[in-house]
């Protein structure tokens, strides 16, 4: 069985999130960075769990293996690496079961990867988002460029028209917090965006925030390269 290094001490464990339970002082911090990436990842498809009486960790699930991984790297010592958690087969045969897609085959689907990091008491200010039984952000979310690259990743979008490059972002959970988000890009020093309400089909309510050709064009500077997997979403 393979065993990790505690930075601290320098002795190896099958577990450091075991041993970092018992010797507190020994768990690194969370750098800044990890945690804006974290925060982006949370505003987006990254869930939060705490098992009674642990810490809180943070997981992700997506097709974008490249992306994950990425996230894995700048995790460091404290992720738990990527894994393969569904194939193409087995996506397919739950959207068969689930009724969703009845007639679903495995050459329409891409396998399912899980990305997770170890319990940190630096995450458990996440778990508070989800305090009123389903995820809403703080007020004091600062939209750094990675802050927001991350979030882009997972639920932004990106519309071509013509030669121009449009964004927007899909954000259900936070549609009656229009001011709070329209504030935190005019905190930025980006655009307010314009937008969307409605209702699906299954009677669902849905938000997203579009952004005009110039100011789409603003955001993809402000937040600077693409990251691994979503070039595209930059348009490469």
């Amino acid at each position: 069985m393979s065993t990790e290094t505690c930075p601290d001490c320098g002795k190896s464990f099958k577990s450091l999130g075991h041993h970092w339970r018992y010797k507190n002082s020994h768990r690194p911090k969370l750098s800044d960075q990890q945690l804006e990436i974290l925060t982006g990842l949370v505003m987006g498809d990254a869930t939060v769990h705490r098992p009674d009486g642990k810490n809180a960790r943070i997981s992700c699930e997506m097709t974008n293996e490249s992306y994950l991984i990425y996230v894995s790297s700048k995790l460091k010592i404290m992720s738990q690496g990527v894994k393969l958690k569904h194939t193409s087969e087995e996506c397919a045969e739950r959207a068969r079961i689930s009724g969703f897609r009845p007639n679903a085959k495995a050459k329409n689907y891409s396998p399912m990867y899980r990305w997770s990091c170890k319990a940190h008491p630096d995450i458990e200010e996440y778990r508070e988002w989800y305090s009123g039984g389903k995820k809403v952000w703080p007020d004091n979310i600062y939209l750094t460029p990675t802050v927001l690259k991350h979030w882009y990743c997972c639920d932004g979008n990106l519309e071509v028209r013509g030669n121009h490059l449009c964004l927007s972002f899909g954000l259900s959970n936070e549609a009656d917090n229009k001011n709070k988000i329209n504030n935190m890009f005019e905190e930025s020093g980006l655009a307010e965006p314009t937008w969307t309400d409605y209702i699906d089909k299954e009677g669902y309510r849905n938000a997203q925030i579009s952004f005009g050709v110039d100011d789409s064009k603003d955001i993809l500077s402000y937040m600077g390269d693409p990251l691994p997997g979503f070039e595209y979403k930059w348009g490469k």
